[in-house]
């Protein structure tokens, strides 16, 4: 083949509990990912050399980039010189506690693995990602995952409930190494799921959506927890903010309650806000 074209979704953060500190400095959560049906598009295509091309200016296409660095582990460790050009057209906003990168690096692994029939075991794949960002592995599962470590450790897979999901985020980021070095952070005791089938249920869902790091983020970022109340008094069934944020999310059962949220923070129109109306795959 010539080319290769694939879709890298979005993520959102069903619950996430953070639930204690690690010698390594980082934290280990307990966290349910859903994957959104908004996505980036990656295509690779023979070049002379490697090259990443994205149309986000904001994007840095050089070693920061997570593409770049799982490309670097597979010449350094693989012996791979991948002569392709990787263009990426990117949707997701960043710093939005989306998973945009981390998403990109995994589907761009899978991508190299069919491409050049490198037959990389899915072990083999969450061992070079993990290493690039810690929520990367999750991007290689088709279904929600619960995974806890940093995000690396993938518990089990789930079905999760057809809903509207509506995503409102503000025209600032949000660190994530500032979310989680907050002095606001406040530990939490994960939850006892009995049944993994219950998390298929809105409600019994909505019963553990929770998120850790919104106490750190929304003292500094009073804004966000106006989106989210506003949220959940315009109707939806329950409202976190993904990950360490800036992008607060909805779940609606009536079309009727998204539409009305979504027009509403479309109006604010002083506050350039990121809005979208999209659905949990």
């Amino acid at each position: 083949m010539s080319y290769m074209l694939s879709k890298s979704y979005a993520k959102i953060n069903l619950f996430l509990y953070v639930t204690g500190k690690r010698e390594d400095g980082y934290h280990n959560i307990f966290s349910l990912f859903g994957k959104l049906n908004f996505y980036d598009v990656i295509k690779i295509e023979r070049n002379k050399k490697f090259q990443i091309y994205c149309n986000n200016k904001m994007i840095p296409t050089d070693k920061r980039n997570f593409i770049f660095k799982v490309y670097e582990i597979l010449k350094k460790e693989y012996g791979l010189d991948l002569n392709i050009k990787v263009t990426l057209f990117k949707n997701i906003p960043i710093e939005a506690g989306l998973g945009g990168g981390s998403s990109n690096c995994a589907v761009f692994l899978r991508m190299i693995n069919e491409y050049f029939n490198l037959n990389m075991s899915k072990d083999e794949m969450i061992n070079v990602l993990k290493r690039v960002s810690a929520d990367a592995p999750i991007f290689l599962f088709d279904k929600a995952v619960v995974a806890e470590g940093i995000g690396d450790e993938i518990l089990y897979e789930v079905d999760l409930p057809k809903c509207y999901v509506l995503l409102v985020k503000p025209q600032f980021g949000v660190s994530t190494k500032d979310a989680y070095s907050s002095k606001n952070l406040k530990l939490t005791t994960k939850p006892h799921i009995t049944n993994i089938h219950s998390l298929s249920n809105l409600n019994e869902l909505s019963k553990l959506m929770c998120n850790s790091l919104e106490t750190a983020v929304f003292k500094d970022y009073k804004e966000l927890y106006f989106i989210k109340n506003t949220m959940e008094n315009l109707g939806a069934l329950k409202s976190l903010m993904s990950g360490s944020g800036s992008t607060i999310f909805g779940l609606f059962d009536s079309k009727n309650q998204l539409n009305n949220a979504y027009n509403f923070f479309k109006k604010i129109s002083n506050k350039g806000y990121f809005v979208l109306k999209t659905n949990i795959l």
